[in-house]
């Protein structure tokens, strides 16, 4: 296999075991006992941190990425809001911050 086959192949195997780490992170989560949430959206419609203000809610941290920003929820309601203004995703966000930092 050349140089180039095998910078292919460590790209695919990288992004299988990115995907895999946080498949396992989020797997049978439910957001009914979430507080924090990483609210993601569409790459194509509002950015995150608008749908958050859209929902009446604020975002939590400074630092946000181009498709994502966490917001504190306080109920069922604002999970609704959430997707009724746009959010593509929600996931519970502490456990999304332990890929980031064990010690969330």
């Amino acid at each position: 296999m050349n140089t180039v086959g095998h910078i292919i192949a460590t790209l695919c195997a990288s992004g299988l075991l990115s995907l895999s780490a946080l498949a396992l992170v989020v797997s049978g989560s439910s957001l009914e006992d979430a507080d924090l949430v990483l609210v993601v959206s569409y790459p194509w419609g509002s950015q995150a941190s608008r749908i958050i203000q859209k929902s009446g809610l604020k975002e939590t941290y400074p630092v946000r990425a181009p498709l994502g920003s966490m917001t504190v929820v306080s109920g069922p309601n604002d999970i609704t809001n959430l997707k009724k203004n746009g959010a593509w995703l929600l996931l519970d966000g502490k456990k999304v911050a332990t890929l980031c930092s064990p010690q969330v």
